[in-house]
Formats: structure tokens, C-alpha cells, sequence
């Protein structure tokens, strides 16, 4: 019965420019930043103190003045919200102890940080026969939010306890008690001199399941997030009545998975795909409305993006553990691992295959970068899954972000030739694929030091026109090759006879002046020791 204490769950934003930072940058790294100048141990001016008034310290001969305490033999006391000893009994409860105190007043108390109440501890731990006695005895809890904002419903849908979930419904909706009809009429504001109807349940269940906490996740968001999120919407089917506006609860469960996101512009959806519930994925496309077009972030980028997460994990982190086994245990682990990497693979490639084949046309959504699906498999080299984009839709290649990059350009940033060919097939004329600072393919793979794609297209004839090409600042790869440091590539360029190392920026520098400034700024920087040996 028992568990840690969970934390509400968040999801991050994905980073302004998380998969080509390099490319943004124009100054090459100079290996020491140049930072203010910060006091030695020995400096006569203590570090972080101001220069305030004289404080007398613990040991001042001035006497302190304390404020009056509380008068000897006053009884210190606490409200039951705050004892803590009415709190533990709760704990105590919902972990399967016995009941010592009188339960009413247990339903009175708070946790001191987040705010729980008796209800929110219940629901976290999945005691359904609590949740079913707090609903009767104090039906006000139902309604009440902790400091992060959440229902019970957004607790018990976040440790993934699905009958508690459906268990918190039948309490919202038994309208036969009424202190359920008063306490719904305060949350909805609805004035009961009207009557109460069919319509103003539906109605507040689906503003119940809409309400958002502070990372602005309703109860679908905290469980796609969780182990047991194919259930969820099976437990809000029973609800299927229509208010005013013709929304059912279920049916306003499908749309708003699709067009509700949360802080992290992140939708249900994006989330299902994300965590890999494939069963609930098709299920939301299914039945949400056929011409809805995801808000947020595409659900076609986790698709892609966890993929990729599969191929950077690191293998050999469990093979470790068996070295000392022998050499035969290190090899079975490493290819245990390579197939649970070949199976995610294969899993997350059939999650992009099934939302492509119900939803194509969102082959095109953009991201809030001007970025398309095709950008971000392009930049994650995955090959399989530009190919499959490629095939729905061609058009794509020649799309550029907010950043001005084609997926070509993301593609040679990634360094894998074998996506940089794919999408050559689909680019006439590789001179006119220019970013906003007028660099071609070979720019950003000299920049970026991707030596197969720079060989690659040395040695391809019908790309040479990319070679002497100059960006907006008159350089041409081997000045970005130079400035950044990547002598292999400065070496495979300049023993090409179509190289011209001649020619000048519009600093009227050669890629050579430009190899001679970096040498000479080394030769000015002081070693470690030398830089130690100043100090003293």
C-alpha cells in the first residue's frame, strides 16, 4: 500500500534549436571564457558580502534583543488542517492501518507543502473504499484543488490508478444526493433556483475533465503519462449523454486529446505517442473528428524522436556489469541490447506508419519553428522514416523552418550520407538550397566537421558546383572548415584540384590567413601552468 511520495508529473518544452545548436552559432569556441574578475581566497573583501552597516556576529559583545516568547505554560495548539499527528493517522489509513481517530475530522487536514487533502492521499494510493467514504462524508473534497492545482482525479490518473479514476466519476455524478447538486452548483456557479438537469451534469463533467494544474495537465495529460493510460478513456465511455452543444463526455475526451495542449505545447495525443500507448493512439484517431488537426507540437515528432532516443542509448551501459563474467557474457548482453534497440525501432517506425496511414495530411502541420516532420527525422538521421515521409509526400524536401533550413541542411548537419542522398533525389539544383546565411550543404557539413558528407560530395561529380560556393560573408567550406577547426576536412579539401584557396571573404581573408589567426591566438593564450605560475 505504500509508495514515495509522487511529484506532479511535467514535461518539458522542447528546446528553441535542440538538434542543430552548432548551426546557430557564429563564433567559433576560443577555450576560456572571459568572465569578470572574481576575488581569491585571500582577497581583503569577503566574497558576497556587501558593504552594508556592522552586524555584530555570534560572538559580539553587544547583547541581542529577542522578540517577547510566548508566556510559560501556554498550551501550544494547532488546528486539526495542520496537526501533524491527525496527518500521520491519514497516512496511516490509507496504508492499510486502522482507524483511531474520528474520520470526519481526519478529512479536515492538509499536507503542508502541496496542499493534499485526505482525498487527493487516497487517491494517490488507490484506496477506492476511502475515496468511496470521503465522497460520502465530505463531498466538499471532491471539488477541492491542492497548490499545484489538482483534483483528485489528477492525482489518481497520475499513479495510473484507473478504478479510483472511474470510482471518482460515479461520486461526481450521483446527482440523487444533495450535497452533490450543492456542491457542483458552487463549483459551476450555476444557480439552483433554476432546476437542475441532464444537460448541467454533462456540462460540468466535461469542464471537470478539462481543468487544468499548474503544468497545465488536465486528467488525460497525467494519464498518458502513466503505465495504464489505454484505459482511461474506456472509463468516461459510460458517460454518453449530450448537453446543449451536443458534447457527450466521451466525445469531448477525443477531441480535447487532440486540441488541448499544456504548458509544454504538448497535446494528449502527443503524450500517448510519446510514452508508446499504441493501443490508445489508434483508438483517439479513430474517434476523434475527422478534419481536426493536432494543436501543439505534432504527435509525429515523438514518433520520430524516440527512435532516435533508441539509437543513442547507450548499449553497452548493462554489458558493463558482466565484463568481470568473461568475454561470452559481455557479447550476449551487448546483443540482447542491440535487439531491444532493433525492436523499439521497428515499434516506433509502426507507430509513424499507423498515424501516417489514418491521418496523412498531417504530413504537413508545422511546428511553432516552421518545422515539419520531415525536418526532424531529417535531423535525427533517420533514414527509414524519411524515406516513409518522402513517399507520402515529396513536396516536403523543399520546405524550410524559421531558421531557414531545408531538411537538407539538417540532414548534412546529422552527417548521415545515407538521408543526405535520399533527399538529393528530390533537388534539382543543391546550389539554390541556401539557408538565410547563403550556405549550401557542404557550408554546413564543413562547419559542422561531418567528414563522410564533405567526402561524399567531393566525390560526387554533380555537386561540385557546391565547392567554391560562397555564403553571405563571402566564405567559402574551406574558410568554415578552417575557422571552426576541422583539419581533416581542411586537409580533403585543399588537396581537391576544384578547391580554390585563394579565394578571399569579405574580410578579405584566405581560408590559409584564417588557419594562421587561430594559430597565433593559441600561441597568445597562457598554458595551465604558466596561467598558475602568473597568478603566484
Amino acid at each position: 500500500m505504500g509508495g514515495a511520495t509522487q511529484e506532479p508529473s511535467t514535461k518539458e518544452e522542447m528546446p528553441e534549436n535542440k538538434f542543430y545548436p552548432e548551426m546557430d552559432q557564429e563564433e567559433p569556441p576560443t577555450g576560456r571564457s572571459q568572465t569578470k574578475y572574481v576575488p581569491s581566497i585571500m582577497s581583503e573583501t569577503p566574497i558576497g558580502r556587501s558593504q552594508t552597516k556592522y552586524e555584530p556576529s555570534i560572538m559580539s559583545e553587544t547583547p541581542i534583543e529577542y522578540e517577547p516568547s510566548i508566556k510559560s505554560g501556554t498550551p501550544i495548539t494547532h488546528g486539526e488542517k495542520d496537526n501533524i499527528e491527525l496527518l500521520g493517522e491519514v497516512y496511516h489509513l490509507v496504508q492499510g492501518g486502522a482507524l483511531t481517530q474520528d474520520f470526519s475530522i481526519l478529512t479536515q487536514t492538509r499536507t503542508p507543502v502541496l496542499g493534499n487533502t485526505m482525498l487527493h492521499i487516497a487517491a494517490r494510493y488507490g484506496r477506492n473504499e476511502i475515496v468511496d467514504r470521503v465522497a460520502n462524508q465530505a463531498p466538499k473534497l471532491l471539488f477541492m484543488r491542492n497548490k499545484n492545482n489538482d483534483t483528485a482525479l489528477h492525482v489518481a490518473a497520475r499513479a495510473g490508478h484507473i478504478p479510483t479514476v472511474k470510482k471518482l466519476l460515479e461520486a461526481y455524478n450521483n446527482f440523487q444526493r444533495p450535497e452533490i447538486v450543492k456542491e457542483w452548483a458552487e463549483f459551476m456557479h450555476w444557480n439552483q433556483s433554476h432546476g437542475f438537469n441532464e444537460e448541467n451534469y454533462v456540462s460540468g463533467l466535461i469542464d471537470l475533465m478539462k481543468l487544468k494544474n499548474e503544468q497545465g495537465n488536465n486528467v488525460l495529460h497525467e494519464a498518458m503519462m502513466s503505465k495504464e493510460a489505454n484505459n482511461i478513456f474506456q472509463v468516461f465511455e459510460p458517460y454518453v449523454a449530450e448537453n446543449r452543444q451536443r458534447e457527450s463526455l466521451s466525445g469531448s475526451c477525443y477531441k480535447a486529446a487532440l486540441n488541448i495542449t499544456n504548458k509544454a505545447n504538448q497535446s494528449v495525443l502527443y503524450l500517448a505517442v510519446e510514452a508508446g500507448h499504441k493501443e490508445t493512439v489508434i483508438l483517439i484517431l479513430d474517434k476523434c473528428p475527422h478534419n481536426v488537426k493536432p494543436k501543439g507540437i505534432s504527435p509525429l515528432v515523438p514518433a520520430i524522436m524516440n527512435r532516435d532516443q533508441a539509437r543513442n542509448l547507450n548499449r553497452y551501459k548493462i554489458a558493463r556489469k558482466f565484463i568481470s563474467r568473461g568475454s561470452m557474457a559481455y557479447e550476449y548482453v551487448k546483443s540482447l541490447t542491440n535487439d531491444i534497440i532493433g525492436n523499439i525501432y521497428v515499434y516506433m517506425t509502426d507507430m509513424l506508419t499507423a498515424i501516417l496511414d489514418k491521418k496523412q495530411e498531417w504530413i504537413h502541420v508545422k511546428d511553432t519553428h516552421g518545422r515539419l516532420p520531415l525536418h526532424y527525422a531529417a535531423s535525427t538521421s533517420y533514414h527509414e522514416g524519411v524515406v516513409h515521409l518522402l513517399n507520402k509526400c515529396k513536396s516536403c524536401s523543399n520546405q524550410k523552418d524559421k531558421h531557414g533550413f531545408f531538411p537538407l541542411h539538417l540532414a548534412s548537419h546529422g552527417g548521415n550520407v545515407e538521408v543526405v542522398k535520399e533527399l538529393l533525389k528530390y533537388c534539382p539544383d543543391p546550389t539554390e538550397m541556401l539557408d538565410e546565411c547563403g550556405r549550401n550543404i557542404l557550408h554546413i557539413a564543413a562547419k559542422g566537421g561531418k567528414y563522410e558528407v564533405v567526402l561524399y560530395i567531393l566525390l560526387t561529380p554533380q555537386l561540385e558546383g557546391m565547392i567554391n560556393q560562397k555564403d553571405k560573408d563571402g566564405n567559402t567550406p574551406l574558410h568554415l572548415a578552417s575557422k571552426w577547426c576541422h583539419p581533416k576536412i581542411v586537409y580533403a579539401l585543399t588537396w581537391d584540384d576544384r578547391v580554390n584557396v585563394s579565394l578571399i571573404n569579405h574580410r578579405t581573408e584566405t581560408a590559409l590567413d584564417i588557419v594562421n589567426g587561430v594559430l597565433q591566438s593559441q600561441k597568445e593564450k597562457p598554458s595551465l601552468r604558466q596561467a598558475k605560475r602568473d597568478k603566484l
